[in-house]
């Protein structure tokens, strides 16, 4: 059965995984899950349920090496939140320079 994507809108949306990949891009090389576990102080069952999901993003990538599974940032889907983000910032200092434009022309009441 095929896994079903997540947008990674969705998959940002919980702050545990937004600490999770904050904690995968500070590393200097893929962190074994058990770190990731411990670190959060969480049954493995939750960990992987919220890994899976930042998985089927494509934000996180998992290496399995014997029996130990590892696990790593893919910031390209990040760019697509980046872009959105960058985009309505743009939108809204044009909106408040339209705001600001229009205010000064109006009479006092």
């Amino acid at each position: 059965m095929a896994r079903e994507s997540v947008c990674p809108f969705k998959a940002i949306a919980d702050p545990t995984r937004r600490e999770i990949i904050e904690m995968l891009m500070n590393a200097k090389k893929p962190v074994p899950m058990n770190a990731i576990t411990v670190h959060f102080g969480t049954s493995r069952q939750a960990v992987t349920k919220h890994i899976k999901m930042l998985s089927s993003a494509g934000l996180v990538k998992i290496k399995k090496q014997g029996r130990e599974k590892f696990c790593f940032v893919n910031p390209e889907p990040l760019r697509i939140v980046s872009d959105w983000l960058e985009s309505n910032r743009n939108s809204r200092r044009q909106n408040d320079d339209f705001d600001l434009y229009s205010l000064r022309d109006k009479p006092n009441a």
